[in-house]
């Protein structure tokens, strides 16, 4: 498959409306492997369990393996969650998130299913360390809702103290004021910031992708920003702005940086402020 830009951009927002309104992937009812999965997962025993978690994992890291990852985001997993086969979700979200880290949407949701199997198995320090991630690397328009699952995480590792988790109440409140410039300086979030995510697997599979074209730039920029090397992946998004051909390629583009910004800050305030600038910067676009 050749990807272009074109593919790159419509991609997921189309395979987002296809399963909105059929609650699965492209074609998922026509995949013989995918009806095979689902009915060992309906089956409820152990062996056949462990068996479609062995077959989703392996689809997952197989070439073109397309539908495989919103297979896994829109039905998968929720039967997974509802069986309470919460180490099953922890792990293939992994799997996901390393072969496919393209798939920012994606990942949005299968790493937020992850933190909340991380919690039910009584692993908060691990959720919170995921919650980092999740927050660096979500857009703007779903950081209301990650940061109630980051919350949430604060909340359970610093039960015990609560000045920790006003702090991060209040940080975020403050930091989420719009700046009159996105170079003025605001106030970050140091709960997050002293948060420190296990970063060695997205730093491997980072070495392993070679090339600067729009979408391995957009996997390495994802990559480093769940690793929460933000500052480095401006870089790679910048390389993305440089290449667009359109208004609308420049501004989707400039969100990426918005999101490197947030991770940087662990606050929404000065990336709103560059989002509202990329905007105005798009309407002057040849």
């Amino acid at each position: 498959m050749q990807w272009t830009r074109k593919t790159i951009c419509g991609m997921a927002p189309i395979c987002v409306l296809i399963l909105s309104a059929a609650g699965l992937p492209p074609a998922a009812a026509a995949n013989p492997a995918h009806r095979r999965i689902d009915s060992a997962l309906a089956g409820g025993t152990t062996a056949r369990t462990a068996w479609a978690v062995k077959r989703i994992a392996a689809l997952l890291q197989a070439p073109g393996h397309y539908a495989a990852p919103y297979h896994l985001q829109y039905n998968w997993l929720p039967k997974l969650l509802r069986r309470r086969d919460y180490s099953a979700v922890a792990a293939l979200a992994e799997v996901d998130i390393l072969h496919n880290p393209g798939l920012t949407e994606n990942i949005d949701a299968v790493l937020a299913d992850r933190i909340r199997a991380l919690l039910a198995m009584g692993k908060p320090n691990a959720a919170l360390r995921n919650a980092k991630s999740l927050f660096d690397i979500c857009s703007l328009a779903d950081t209301k809702s990650v940061l109630l699952l980051v919350g949430r995480c604060v909340a359970t590792v610093y039960r015990g103290h609560p000045n920790i988790i006003h702090a991060f109440i209040s940080e975020e409140i403050a930091g989420g004021k719009i700046p009159a410039d996105e170079h003025e300086p605001i106030d970050r979030c140091g709960v997050l910031a002293a948060v420190t995510v296990n970063s060695g697997a997205y730093e491997r599979k980072l070495r392993a992708l070679h090339g600067n074209g729009n979408w391995t730039l957009l996997e390495k920029g994802n990559l480093l920003l769940l690793a929460d090397h933000p500052r480095q992946a401006v870089k790679d998004f910048r390389d993305m702005v440089a290449m667009a051909e359109s208004a609308k390629d420049f501004l989707n583009d400039e969100k990426h940086i918005c999101r490197a910004i947030k991770a940087e800050d662990g606050t929404v305030g000065r990336a709103n402020a560059h989002l509202l600038s990329s905007v105005k910067a798009a309407g002057k676009f040849p």
